[in-house]
């Protein structure tokens, strides 16, 4: 080697070191981001839970019909367009919807052009133009389908179905799910796993006299697997498992429930929690749908005069971002094929069903009716998880690959690789060590002059009114071709992407 040739080598060589070491310090952790470890090759993408308002869907409604403000629907829709779900999750019981009772012959009397379906239509106009898929279902049958009468709820549910995908051409709905968390006491299955499937099967049939299974999935067992039913023989981890070996010709999807524990958050406890495993997730004959998607409260009250004992207080800060974000991608790594939050919006629940404003359930982003409810209009104020929430949803859309990233069981920093459906990169990296720390993300190909952005998941500041509380920030660096090193604070949180950041509003 020629002097001039040893003295440019020396000094691309100081350029590399300096870049590694000066700028941002020597990398802490070493990762490795290969495209061929994927894990899923068809996410079908991040979620929300919205069932419109059945105490303010039509004028005889308990607070009134509000909903028929059109400013009120726009606000919605305005916030849902920012956030870009694949899928809304929307369950009803039948009598709130379309169900007026038992006529003289003992058929169901339905009724579609109530000012509640006219609310419902509302939601599916707004899913069939976002190209957003919806899951529908019921929570229980109504109370004069019980004691040998659910074959008519089975049956009116297929007219239902009917009328909603082939008279309103609603090609948005994908999925059908019958009773919510049949392993517990909340349903009328009593917990019986014999029971939801006898009444799986009769759906089955019904829908097939209208050739209905073409055009939408029958999904469950949507059950609690961290319940088990007192005196019941199966425990509630092995619903799962038991309905895809008894169902695996009916059900065209899967889903569980994943109220978490924040303990098993924190310590990515998520798989032994939920006794979920990759490997019966693999096997299972349709998609993993987890559902419903909380964090637990643990024993904190909001004493406002208009909250429920089955709250979550910490929705109102920056920690339940955290921790939904860090549940997301224990998840991610698990399998799963679609994570659907619980839920969009504290205006749609009361705690007896009964319209009790005093009794509002917060588990949402905001409470869209709070203005009028509570004549306080910072009840509209967007919460810190929904623009962690929207984050993860508009970069990770539908059809993406999610990857795994070799992290060498480095117990204290977590990743998660994504491959989106522009073929473009995407990364949730967290740190979980008390202290900073400097990690090397290598890249198994050259990444051809990428630019990679990236944004704090958990920054420190509030949300006010709102406001965007999520920064761009430049932590982030190119050592070469295949390698990034990015800088993380003790107990921060990232999403990283060589992507044109998209990024929630107001």
């Amino acid at each position: 080697m020629t002097l001039k040739r040893l003295l440019l080598f020396l000094l691309s060589f100081s350029i590399i070191v300096c870049l590694t070491t000066c700028k941002k310090g020597e990398p802490t952790f070493r990762l490795i981001f290969n495209k061929k470890n994927k894990i899923n090759h068809d996410f079908k993408g991040f979620g929300i839970q919205w069932s419109t308002y059945q105490h303010a869907d039509a004028p005889g409604d308990s607070w009134g019909h509000l909903m028929k403000d059109t400013s009120r629907w726009n606000l919605m829709f305005k916030r849902l367009k920012h956030m870009k779900p694949s899928i809304i999750r929307i369950i009803d019981d039948a009598e709130d919807r379309y169900f007026r009772g038992i006529n003289s012959e003992g058929s169901p009397i339905v009724n579609y052009n109530r000012h509640e379906m006219h609310a419902l239509y509302k939601i599916l106009d707004f899913c069939q133009r976002n190209n957003i898929q919806v899951i529908l279902g019921e929570w229980n049958p109504p109370w004069q389908m019980l004691n040998g009468k659910e074959h008519l709820w089975t049956e009116m549910i297929a007219d239902y179905m009917n009328h909603l995908v082939k008279v309103k051409r609603y090609s948005c709905i994908k999925y059908f799910t019958l009773v919510n968390a049949p392993n517990t006491f909340k349903a009328k299955t009593q917990g019986s796993y014999a029971v939801w499937k006898d009444w799986i099967m009769d759906l089955e049939i019904e829908f097939s006299k209208y050739h209905l299974n073409h055009y939408i999935k029958i999904m469950g067992p949507s059950s609690d697997p961290t319940w088990d039913m007192p005196l019941k023989p199966l425990k509630g981890k092995d619903w799962l498992s038991k309905s895809n070996q008894d169902l695996k010709e009916v059900l065209g999807a899967y889903d569980v429930h994943a109220f978490l524990d924040e303990k098993a958050v924190r310590k990515g406890d998520t798989e032994d929690f939920l006794h979920l495993d990759p490997n019966q997730i693999q096997n299972l004959n349709g998609p993993l749908f987890i559902s419903e998607l909380g964090i637990k409260a643990e024993g904190q009250l909001i004493n406002d005069g208009r909250s429920s004992r089955f709250s979550q207080p910490k929705v109102f800060d920056k920690e339940y971002a955290e921790l939904t974000t860090l549940a997301c991608m224990d998840l991610l790594q698990l399998g799963v094929d679609g994570i659907i939050a619980w839920y969009l919006d504290d205006a749609m629940f009361t705690e007896a069903n009964d319209g009790n404003k005093s009794q509002i359930m917060r588990w949402g982003m905001w409470n869209s009716l709070g203005d009028t409810l509570y004549h306080d209009k910072k009840e509209l104020n967007i919460r810190p998880w929904y623009y962690t929430w929207s984050l993860m949803s508009k970069n990770i859309p539908k059809g993406s690959t999610i990857v795994r990233i070799s992290n060498n069981n480095h117990q204290k920093i977590n990743a998660v690789g994504v491959v989106n459906t522009n073929n473009e990169y995407v990364i949730l990296l967290s740190n979980s060590t008390s202290s900073e720390q400097i990690v090397e993300i290598n890249f198994s190909e050259d990444l051809n002059n990428e630019v990679f952005t990236c944004v704090q998941l958990n920054h420190k500041e509030s949300s006010e009114k709102n406001s965007i509380i999520l920064p761009k920030n430049d932590d982030i660096e190119m050592v070469n071709d295949r390698s990034l090193l990015v800088k993380l604070s003790n107990k921060e949180m990232k999403l990283i992407t060589s992507e044109e950041l998209k990024y929630p509003t107001n």
